[in-house]
């Protein structure tokens, strides 16, 4: 999964990347950040990342009864054009086992749809390589 993510990050040169809080309650949410981040680290550390990317994390960390990440974080605010908007409710729709048809019930005109979005930006991800690692404390 790091190798492919890695690829990924490597193929488009993402300046900023949005992920799942490292904290959430749903295992795969952490393991997508967890991954994620590793692939940055490690591409940061061989020279093929920019060190300035953006990291972002989802503003709505969830309760997870695993240690939490090491992370300090500062509020950011994405501002969406229409059309990134427009595509973000569709992938909604299409992504059913989440949201379900409540998607399809919430339907909004362009000028409806929400336009920033609140993160947290993880200001020191580059300093906590391998806190997630197994048998890392």
């Amino acid at each position: 999964m790091i190798e492919a993510i890695r690829q990924i990050i490597t193929d488009f040169h993402p300046a900023l990347i949005v992920l799942p809080h490292p904290d959430a309650w749903q295992v795969d949410h952490r393991a997508a950040n967890w991954l994620a981040i590793k692939a940055c680290q490690d591409l940061l550390k061989a020279k093929l990342l920019d060190p300035q990317t953006v990291l972002l994390a989802d503003a709505r960390p969830g309760v997870a009864s695993y240690k939490p990440a090491p992370y300090k974080y500062e509020n950011f605010v994405v501002h969406l054009s229409a059309e990134a908007a427009a595509l973000k409710r569709e992938t909604m729709w299409i992504y059913q086992s989440r949201d379900g048809n409540q998607a399809e019930g919430e339907r909004k005109t362009l000028a409806e749809l929400p336009r920033e979005e609140k993160y947290f930006r993880i200001m020191d991800w580059q300093a906590h390589a391998g806190w997630n690692e197994v048998g890392r404390n």
